[in-house]
């Protein structure tokens, strides 16, 4: 009888032994299924491609791509634009090329000809080196407003930059020649207006020279739209031009050099005296956004005053006929070549 109680009680020794152990591997299971180790396969994958969405977008994004425009601060960036550079988070600052390339959705952004681009504020220009849009370039420069449409403050001696006209003739060799006109600041009428006098009429008109200081606008748009001027002139009359490109013309430009036509004595002699030129003036008229030279019943150009060169008007040089200036809703006149100044230049002929 004792020999069976101690083969029981070591039965049930054994099984205690055996249950204790079971115990303690099915907890340190699920220890070690509730470790960090051993996340499932669906967690990685959601873990994996929050991270991959997190590096693959440039953080506060907003500061250097908006509305899928590369944002421009500088004049170090407006260098870059069309260069194929990346665009890095440093270019913001005006440090070129410092920090992280910028990346929108995985993509990682250059400076490219095709780029949009969104002007963030006022640029302070070099006349060192004079920015200009390059041929090749088929994006589009934007501004974030159009608040102001100042061309000039005497004070800061600063001309503002609003299209690519302005930029153009800057550039230019001789740009110290070419006036700056009241209405330069809208592109369709660039070279338009009067011409400004910062010290009075009795002093020197303002022009494009470099020593100036020269700011691009926040509104600037890259745009080229078609000039007002070249519109009207090529409706006006060739009849009896003599020679030139149409009748009334005052002015020619033959290999970047800009002539003034002398075609009587009164012109002769107003050399030096800095009295403005008056090129031939046509009665014109909007139809579908573009001007036209108004015809009479004969189907003729109404010319109202033949310009300096022709004197076929009594009037001739004292009526001051401005671009834009509207005698009713759908008619104004137009001043072809207004406003350049007869002065002792070699290029007066």
């Amino acid at each position: 009888m004792d020999k069976i109680k101690i083969i029981l009680n070591k039965w049930v020794l054994l099984i205690l032994c055996i249950a204790m152990v079971c115990t303690q591997a099915n907890a340190a299971s699920i220890v070690n299924f509730n470790s960090p180790d051993n996340t499932t396969e669906q967690s990685l994958y959601d873990n994996n491609n929050t991270k991959s969405t997190e590096t693959n977008t440039t953080e506060n994004i907003e500061s250097y791509y908006q509305n899928n425009k590369i944002c421009i601060y500088n004049y170090n960036q407006l260098k870059q634009i069309g260069s194929d550079a990346y665009v890095y988070t440093g270019d913001k600052d005006g440090s070129i090329g410092s920090g992280e390339v910028v990346k929108s959705e995985g993509t990682e952004l250059r400076y490219t000809s095709e780029a949009q681009y969104v002007l963030m504020n006022d640029i302070e220009m070099s006349t060192d080196y004079i920015w200009t849009l390059s041929n090749n370039f088929t994006g589009s420069i934007t501004g974030t407003t159009r608040e102001s449409t100042s061309l000039y403050n005497k004070e800061t001696d600063t001309i503002t930059l609003y299209n690519p006209y302005q930029l153009m003739v800057l550039a230019q060799d001789n740009s110290e020649n070419e006036p700056v006109m009241s209405l330069d600041y809208d592109a369709p009428q660039f070279g338009m207006g009067q011409m400004i006098y910062p010290n009075g009429e009795n002093q020197p008109y303002l022009t494009y020279s470099k020593s100036h200081k020269y700011v691009l606008s926040q509104s600037f748009d890259s745009s080229k739209p078609d000039l007002v001027a070249d519109q009207v002139t090529e409706n006006v009359s060739t009849e009896n031009a003599e020679g030139r490109d149409f009748k009334g013309q005052v002015v020619k430009t033959i290999e970047d050099k800009t002539y003034i036509l002398i075609g009587n004595e009164a012109q002769l002699r107003k050399i030096g005296t800095d009295a403005p030129v008056y090129g031939a003036v046509y009665q014109a008229y909007l139809s579908l956004g573009k001007w036209y030279v108004d015809k009479d019943n004969r189907g003729k150009p109404i010319m109202l005053y033949g310009g300096d060169a022709d004197l076929t008007k009594t009037q001739n040089g004292l009526e001051d006929y401005t671009f834009g200036q509207k005698k009713d809703a759908n008619e104004k006149y137009s001043s072809i070549h207004n406003g350049i100044k007869l002065k002792n230049s070699n290029t007066i002929r």
